[in-house]
């Protein structure tokens, strides 16, 4: 069921088109920061710049929001391009009834992705996602580390994203871009 639910937060097509936040004066620096904000049952997402192969950045949880089909989660994917249903990426989630835990799961390989371990919430936990030429994932969130081989794919966009909860996403290895 959890795959279904990140299946959904992920996918969804979007009209409005991209705009970089940010500018030359200090009154708009760029955004590496972001507060993701998702009623119970709902998903918002938002574009990540990208120059690498990386999205790096830490997440913390601010509210969570119980909903019986979705399940409070963060995520941090790449795409090859703006709605693309192809990704590839990590999602840090809630099981039902345990607030103290995060678990972990690779995901745009398989529909469902894979779970690679779980991490203890004692404060914000940084997440480092690499994708390289070959399709390989290297994740590390908190104290959970994997190493994925998928599909070939050349991203040209980052994307973090929630569901149920409020999340603050921050020191972000790129500018937020509005989407």
């Amino acid at each position: 069921m959890i795959g279904l639910i990140i299946s959904a937060v992920l996918s969804g097509a979007v009209a409005s088109p991209v705009r970089v936040v940010g500018g030359n004066d200090a009154s708009h620096a760029p955004q590496t920061s972001w507060t993701c904000n998702a009623p119970a049952g709902s998903s918002d997402k938002n574009g990540i710049a990208i120059s690498s192969l990386v999205i790096a950045g830490s997440i913390q949880i601010e509210k969570v929001r119980e909903n019986e089909q979705w399940a409070p989660v963060a995520s941090f994917n790449f795409r090859p391009e703006r709605g693309a249903q192809r990704f590839a990426g990590v999602s840090l989630y809630m099981r039902p009834g345990d607030t103290r835990k995060l678990y972990v799961r690779a995901t745009g390989f398989k529909r469902d992705g894979r779970e690679i371990g779980s991490i203890s919430l004692t404060g914000p936990i940084d997440v480092r996602v690499a994708l390289d030429q070959t399709g390989t994932l290297d994740v590390k969130a908190g104290t959970v580390t994997a190493t994925i081989h998928g599909a070939r794919f050349q991203p040209t966009v980052g994307e973090v994203s929630c569901s149920s909860g409020q999340f603050l996403f921050s020191n972000l290895s790129g500018n937020i871009i509005n989407y």
